[in-house]
Order: structure tokens, then sequence, then C-alpha cells
């Protein structure tokens, strides 16, 4: 056998198609319907009522007039997903929300402490 004959049966023995790579987990997945997201809770602001259509083990937030039994949101605490420490120390919070994200190291996380209203806030 000749050198270049030997050449061209290693060439010959190449794979021609790229290996196919194990899948691996997006770090940027796109939210689904079935995540824990909640466009409501992620456009609500300090100040802002919601209700919760949910479960406490499931929230499902909604933005709402503040009214008698609804939940002001007084702070929302990003970087965080542990609600119960978070907001210990907030005063008139008497429960919380807590959006943990898909997002590799929590970036996306936060917590909303909240106020339940026992009557309608005035208006001015």
């Amino acid at each position: 056998m000749r050198t270049g004959e030997a050449i061209d049966d290693v060439i010959a023995s190449v794979p021609t198609t790229p290996p196919t790579l194990p899948a691996t987990e997006d770090p940027f997945p796109t939210p689904s319907a079935d995540d824990n997201t909640d466009e409501d809770a992620e456009n609500v602001q300090v100040g802002d009522c919601i209700v919760n259509d949910g479960t406490d083990e499931k929230a499902s937030i909604r933005k709402v007039p503040c009214a008698k039994d609804t939940m002001e949101v007084l702070i929302r605490i990003p970087f965080t997903d542990d609600g119960e420490k978070a907001c210990e120390d907030i005063e008139g919070a008497d429960s919380w929300y807590m959006y943990t994200s898909s997002t590799v190291g929590g970036v996306g996380d936060y917590v909303l402490c909240l106020k339940t209203l026992t009557e309608t806030p005035r208006t001015s």
C-alpha cells in the first residue's frame, strides 16, 4: 500500500456529518403555559393590588383595583425566592408571593411582600 492510498483510506473513514451533541437545558428558556409565570405578577408595582386565583402551592395572581380582601404590594424584592425571610421585617406584610425563574442563578427570581386589605382604601 502506498502512502497516498493510506491517506485516502483515512479520509474516507472520517464521518461527513457532524456528531450529535447531547441535549442540554436552555439557560434562557422561553416561558410556556406550564411555567409558574403570571403576566400580572411580572408587571405589578408597589401600591398595586392583586388576588390569587390559584392555591397557596400554585399561585395564579391577577392585578385588580384595591378593595377589601385584596392584597396590596408593599415591596418587590429581586434576586430571592425565600418569601418568608424576605418579608419578615417588612412592616404590615402578612403574606407574600414568590416567583422562581428558570434562568441560571435565579436572576429573574423575586418576592412580592403583601398586605391583605381589611377595608376598601379611600381615594382622595
